[in-house]
């Protein structure tokens, strides 16, 4: 899977009515309707990905985007080392801005 097909399954995984996704790497006005934002950019040949939702619905969110790419085949590993396999997406998501690659996150059902 090369860059611009893991954009257009991540794009197709995370169009849902409980996201507001945002292709953008330009600071974000703030939100006016209360979804969550899912904020999905290439950078350098990669497809980043990171949360933009109140606090205390970290966990939540990461839950969710990170089944939702599960299910399209995707995952998300820490951007600064994307071979590594112990790190779970939900982890990157609430820590980071995380990288997206083929493969199932192995503990996303």
């Amino acid at each position: 899977m090369n860059t611009h097909d893991i954009l257009e399954a991540a794009r197709s995984a995370l169009s849902l009515p409980e996201i507001e996704l945002v292709e953008t790497t330009d600071h974000l006005p703030p939100s006016n309707d209360g979804r969550w934002r899912i904020c999905l950019f290439e950078q350098h040949g990669c497809v980043r990905i990171y949360l933009d939702v109140p606090d205390g619905q970290h966990l939540p969110a990461a839950e969710f985007v990170a089944k939702s790419l599960a299910a399209a085949g995707l995952r998300v590993v820490p951007a600064e080392r994307p071979n590594d396999h112990d790190a779970l997406g939900v982890n990157v998501l609430l820590t980071s801005t995380g990288q997206i690659i083929q493969g199932r996150d192995p503990e996303v059902g």
